[in-house]
C-alpha cells in the first residue's frame, strides 16, 4: 500500500459567471457537480458576502453560476450559507470596502480574491478574546497526502437517512489501524466522505441529503443517472488503499465538529 499518498490538488477556480470569477465552472453540470458540492471556491464565498450588503432582511439566495432548468441550488453547495441577523456595522464595513450586492472588487483577475477585504477579516479575527488562535508554520507543511486522507468517511445506512451529509450519523473506515486521533480528524473535517442515498421515491428525491440542486417549486427535475453514478468519483481510492481493515465506532459529523469548536474556548474567569 505505500507510505505516502500524494496530494492531487485541483486547479485554481477562474471561470467567470456574470461577470464575476473564482467558481469552478460558469454552469454546474452532470461532470463537474462533484466539485462544487466537495471543494469550497472563493466565488461562491463572495456570493455570499455580497448578499450581507442587500436592503432585504431575507435577501434572495443569489449563487450566479449556471443550473439545471427547474432546480435550485441547496445547502449542499459549498460555501452557500443564508445570511442572519446582519448588523449595521457589517453592512457598512463591506460598503467602505467597495462590496456591494453587484460588485466584488477582484485583486487577481478572474478569481474572486480580494486582498483588502481578507486582511481586513484577518485583523477582526485577530482580535478576538474569545477563542484561541493556533498559529500555522506553513514552512513546515508538505505536499504529501497523510493518513487521515484514506480514512473514508461513510454515513450509516440504517438510521438518519433524510439528515444532510453534514449533520449526520457517519462512520470513518481505514485501510490500516489507525490511532483514535486519526480518526477523529475524519469525523471533524470528513475527509473522503461518500455520498450516499437517503430515502425517496425517485432518485432525485434520494439524492437531496448531497446534491447541490433539487428540484424548484417551479416544475420537477429529473436528475440523469450518471449525475448519481459519478457521486463518488473523486472519494474512491485505488485498490488496496480502499480495503476495509478498521471501523471506528459511529458518530454524528456535526457534533464532532463543535466539540473541537468547545476546546477552542478560552476559559472565562
Amino acid at each position: 500500500m505505500g507510505k505516502e499518498t500524494e496530494l492531487d490538488v485541483p486547479p485554481l477556480p477562474v471561470s467567470v459567471a456574470q461577470g464575476l470569477g473564482g467558481y469552478h465552472a460558469s454552469r454546474i453540470t452532470e461532470q463537474n457537480h462533484n466539485l462544487f458540492e466537495e471543494i469550497p471556491s472563493l466565488g461562491v464565498a463572495g456570493d455570499m458576502v455580497m448578499m450581507l450588503t442587500a436592503e432585504a432582511q431575507e435577501p434572495e439566495l443569489n449563487v450566479r453560476v449556471g443550473r439545471p432548468e427547474h432546480t435550485e441550488f441547496t445547502e449542499n453547495l459549498v460555501g452557500v450559507n443564508q445570511p442572519l441577523g446582519r448588523r449595521p456595522e457589517i453592512i457598512q464595513r463591506l460598503a467602505g470596502q467597495g462590496i456591494t450586492t453587484a460588485l466584488f472588487p477582484e485583486y487577481v483577475e478572474n478569481t474572486g480574491f480580494n486582498l483588502r477585504y481578507m486582511l481586513s477579516i484577518s485583523d477582526i479575527i485577530s482580535q478576538f478574546e474569545a477563542f484561541r488562535i493556533e498559529k500555522v508554520t506553513f514552512s513546515k507543511l508538505t505536499m504529501s497526502g497523510g493518513i487521515s486522507q484514506v480514512i473514508l468517511t461513510k454515513p450509516l445506512m440504517t438510521e438518519g437517512l433524510q439528515q444532510n451529509l453534514r449533520s449526520t450519523i457517519v462512520q470513518a473506515m481505514s485501510a490500516a489501524n489507525e490511532s483514535i486521533a486519526e480518526m477523529g480528524a475524519s469525523f471533524i473535517f470528513g475527509f473522503q466522505l461518500h455520498k450516499e442515498f437517503g430515502e425517496g421515491a425517485t432518485m432525485t428525491e434520494r439524492s437531496r441529503r448531497w446534491s447541490c440542486t433539487a428540484s424548484s417549486p417551479a416544475g420537477a427535475w429529473t436528475m440523469p443517472q450518471g449525475w448519481a453514478e459519478n457521486r463518488n468519483v473523486c472519494r474512491n481510492l485505488p485498490e488496496g488503499i480502499g480495503t476495509e481493515r478498521f471501523r471506528a465506532m459511529s458518530k454524528r459529523q456535526d457534533i464532532s465538529l463543535q466539540d473541537v469548536v468547545r476546546r477552542m474556548i478560552k476559559t472565562q474567569c
